[in-house]
């Protein structure tokens, strides 16, 4: 109809270089002669020497890094030695030669691995003696912890004791919502379900620990509330309980340092949540599956915790959930074994020391022994116990928890103070193949109580399963007249020394079903 014309005329083609700009490559000063654009050689000497000076550079720089590094991990080597020579040994050591790119790399990420692994260390080092400093001056933890009696938190004691053993002092009470006193479900085990040395004033705590039995929905599980006022969502679950407990005190758990280890763990408390296969509404099929996998891990190890034996925070949590949740037909022998384990461990850590010496007292009161008990300072050693007690009467004692390393038996040797005790003269007496000391584990397991507080009135705990065989020093059997007619042992704790005639100590150990292997030493 109409033709228009375009908006813009044609413009003619406009032409450009077909290079903007070149430069020379850094490796070219190894070439003879450099080929230009046009066609025509250059001095080689001349285009090169730029580039020459740039090389020289990298090469000065990359031995100045190379020093450094040097440096830095014989600075390293001397902190982890201890040796003040490694300190200033790289001053006069000359120049090292250049490292390439790839090595260059592998040295520096050895070395990050290094400081980092310090800096953790440090980092614990550092929060640990925070919780050790001036009470006014540290972070008080005051934690309320509310749970059902259909459901409670079986690793909160065994967690308490372990701190504790930590060097961080922990109050720790239980109380009895008014809405559920009269609950069938609360025995007198619950009402002092957690609880903390009686001596122990809150003010001297580095934590606080609440436990309220409240009335919850069966399977319910325990809830943690740090901060009331600020704290909108409260932890819930003993797995993510123990996780915050191991975050807060460094070496309960090594937890951050170790990504396949911390994998591992999680693995483990994962199955603890409330609908996870060993939860309180978790499944039955699931539960079957991962009981069966359970007891073939726990075939080859004591431990859920791959590095350790010793009953630990896995452990403690794995163990509440099955307690919680499972039926006795439901378990097989490894894990039944690892649950007497378990068990043992949480009977001692529920009751406190001055509990334990008091339920002695009471047995040999039961029994019409006579006794006098002296309180002193924590001792961990014979000569340590002697300052504070040599002037009782009687004979005082060393006591070993020993095992055979071939059959796996265990016994316990009382013998006088200053007597030698050869444990390889001993295994041929009683006819063992050889003895070897049991571990803390064992000595809690077996005998409930703590290295340091070996006594032969631990024979008390034994009293059911008779597991351990009491051998007992010759001249401690004899009964005489006089001052030499008294034995001193420790009540069950390492703070006191109770005094019991020979005659007495006859009937203790007949109460308890332990008839003694008489030696002379």
């Amino acid at each position: 109809m109409y033709k228009l014309q375009p908006l813009f005329k044609s413009v003619g083609e406009t032409p450009h270089p077909s290079c903007v700009y070149k430069m020379k490559k850094i490796s070219d000063h190894f070439n003879n002669n450099v080929t230009e654009n046009n066609g025509t050689d250059c001095d080689a000497q001349d285009s090169a020497t730029p580039n020459n000076c740039e090389v020289e550079q990298l090469e000065k720089r990359w031995t100045e890094i190379t020093s450094r590094l040097q440096r830095l991990q014989s600075e390293l080597a001397a902190i982890k030695t201890g040796s003040s020579s490694g300190l200033s040994s790289f001053i006069d050591a000359g120049p090292a030669p250049p490292l390439s790119v790839k090595g260059l790399a592998v040295q520096q990420d050895l070395l990050i691995l290094r400081i980092s692994s310090l800096m953790t260390s440090l980092f614990e080092l550092k929060s640990r003696l925070a919780l050790m400093d001036d009470p006014q001056e540290r972070n008080f933890q005051d934690l309320v912890i509310h749970a059902s009696p259909s459901n409670p938190p079986h690793s909160l004691p065994l967690l308490r004791e372990r701190m504790e053993k930590l060097g961080v002092p922990v109050y720790a009470r239980t109380h009895v919502h008014s809405a559920i006193a009269g609950n069938k479900l609360l025995s007198d085990t619950l009402k002092s379900f957690i609880c903390s040395d009686s001596r122990l004033e809150r003010s001297q705590a580095h934590m606080a620990i609440t436990l309220i039995w409240i009335k919850a929905g069966d399977g319910e599980e325990p809830s943690l509330v740090v901060s009331p006022s600020s704290q909108a969502v409260a932890i819930n679950g003993e797995a993510n309980i123990a996780r915050y407990l191991a975050r807060f005190v460094p070496g309960l758990l090594d937890y951050e340092n170790q990504p396949l280890k911390a994998a591992q763990i999680d693995q483990f408390l994962d199955l603890t949540e409330s609908t996870a296969p060993l939860g309180s509404r978790g499944m039955k099929r699931e539960r079957a599956a991962t009981l069966q996998s359970l007891d073939s891990t726990l075939s080859s190890r004591k431990s859920l915790e791959e590095t350790s034996n010793e009953i630990g925070l896995v452990d403690f949590v794995v163990y509440s959930a099955l307690v919680n949740s499972c039926m006795e037909k439901e378990i097989g022998k490894n894990v039944r074994a690892w649950m007497d384990r378990c068990r043992s461990t949480v009977k001692q850590a529920t009751a406190p020391s001055d509990s334990k010496r008091s339920i002695l007292e009471n047995y040999l009161k039961e029994l019409g022994i006579a006794f006098r008990t002296v309180e002193h300072p924590a001792v961990f050693t014979v000569e340590a116990m002697m300052e504070h007690i040599s002037h009782l009467a009687g004979f005082h004692a060393k006591n070993l928890l020993v095992k055979d390393k071939k059959t796996g038996k265990l016994y316990l040797i009382t013998a006088r103070h200053d007597a030698t005790v050869q444990l390889s003269q001993v295994s041929k007496i009683i006819g063992a193949k050889e003895l070897r000391f049991a571990d803390a584990e064992t000595l809690e397991a077996t005998l409930g109580v703590q290295q340091g507080s070996v006594t032969p009135f631990a024979l008390l705990n034994d009293a059911q399963q008779q597991r351990v065989t009491f051998v007992l020093d010759g001249q401690l059997w004899d009964e005489k007249n006089g001052k030499d007619s008294y034995l001193n042992f420790h009540p069950m704790t390492n703070e006191a020394t109770t005094s019991i005639t020979v005659a007495g100590f006859k009937i203790f150990l007949k109460a308890t079903g332990h008839e003694p292997v008489i030696i002379q030493l």
